[in-house]
């Protein structure tokens, strides 16, 4: 086992900028940064666990948390240890030290969403949004003021959607996935920085909700945020819920009743500034909304483009499940023959295994090599 893993917070940190010292053994590795200028941050040991736990785990180091850990969080974090080590067979559970206790918030938090203009989290706002008092994002920036390609679309778009669904809008500025990304992927990660963030804004939010980036299928597909996952990173006064496993297709339907959404909406996975049109995300949304007669009320995509033919990217059951589920409604039009046509195609190329997914395939070379990656880095950070 690699040296302790050891998160605190810096003496620093302000409420609008919270600081969190990140050592390897006894050396340090850096410091992570969270900026938010309208909303006090509290310092919360319960965020210094969700930030701490996978990455021990990738790299199999003993995690030592400076300052009190809810109770029932310290309980949650051997069921999430035994849930990731079963879908990375790899993985052996860690020793976490931290001191144990009880958080304290004040009366009337509200209820907050993690918002990034997509489908998933679009959706979760178009159909919360009665139960809903702020939107939260997180904003990437390598150091502060340095934010990252498309910050400001992202920025931009939450504004606009709070300003006119009446709710407060919250920018978290922060460098935790540079800090991390050499000893963990975000795929694995994005979910419990999102919880960490949540701890921070404790005093704002009794709630707060992370948009299912699936459909029920997820369940069986592990994934840095997983109906199983989310709400165990949360505690009893400081919830998280996993909100919204629901087809994709059906998800644009709800979303075209919020026309500030859809100027919004951003899915591109190849331009962080606009929708490309080419990418298969650009076009899986394209094709819902053709098969919906709604391509004209999708300004960020665009628009008379004559159909190309096209293999879609389907890598897992949770997204094959989506274009069968997208290829049933295109049938149902009567409608779509070239849509129907490389959606089949595309699902004949997929080569899946019979049974749903659970675990990772951690003989697969790459992934060995990327932990291996991962560890070394680590230990040469303790050195």
């Amino acid at each position: 086992m690699l040296p302790p893993l050891h998160l605190a917070f810096d003496e620093s940190s302000t409420p609008h900028d919270i600081r969190v010292r990140m050592s390897a053994g006894g050396r340090l590795v850096g410091t992570i940064f969270f900026r938010c200028e309208s909303t006090p941050l509290v310092m919360t040991a319960d965020t210094l666990l969700c930030l701490g736990l996978t990455p021990a785990l990738e790299v199999h180091a003993p995690l030592r948390v400076e300052g009190t850990v809810e109770a029932s969080l310290i309980a949650n974090a051997a069921a999430i240890q035994e849930m990731l080590c079963s879908w990375y067979p790899a993985y052996r559970p860690i020793p976490v030290t931290a001191e144990v206790g009880s958080q304290t918030y004040p009366e009337g938090r509200g209820t907050g969403l993690f918002f990034s203009g997509g489908v998933d989290s679009s959706y979760s706002l178009a159909s919360e949004k009665n139960r809903l008092d702020a939107l939260i994002t997180m904003v990437d920036a390598k150091t502060p003021g340095q934010r990252g390609p498309g910050a400001q679309r992202l920025v931009d778009g939450l504004a606009r959607a709070a300003s006119t669904l009446r709710l407060e809008p919250i920018f978290v500025e922060t460098n935790i996935r540079a800090m991390m990304q050499p000893f963990l992927g975000w795929i694995e990660f994005h979910g419990s920085a999102m919880a960490a963030i949540r701890h921070l804004l404790g005093d704002r939010f009794h709630t707060v909700l992370i948009a299912s980036s699936g459909d029920e299928t997820a369940w069986f597909e592990p994934w840095g945020s997983h109906p199983g996952l989310d709400p165990l990173l949360g505690t009893p006064d400081a919830r998280i819920e996993h909100h919204g496993l629901v087809k994709r297709f059906d998800k644009v339907r709800t979303i075209l009743t919020e026309p500030v959404l859809m100027d919004g909406l951003h899915v591109c996975n190849t331009d962080p500034k606009k929708n490309c049109g080419q990418c298969s995300k650009c076009r899986f949304v394209m094709a819902c909304l053709s098969v919906l007669d709604a391509t004209e009320e999708a300004p960020s995509f665009p628009r008379d483009r004559e159909y190309t033919p096209f293999r879609f990217k389907i890598e897992d059951a949770a997204v094959r499940s989506e274009y069968v589920y997208l290829r049933e409604r295109a049938a149902a039009t009567g409608r779509h023959a070239r849509l129907i046509a490389d959606i089949d195609a595309s699902i004949a190329a997929c080569k899946l295994p019979e049974k749903r997914r659970s675990v990772v395939a951690t003989a697969d070379p790459g992934w060995r090599l990327r932990r291996l990656k991962h560890r070394a880095r680590y230990w040469r950070a303790s050195r």
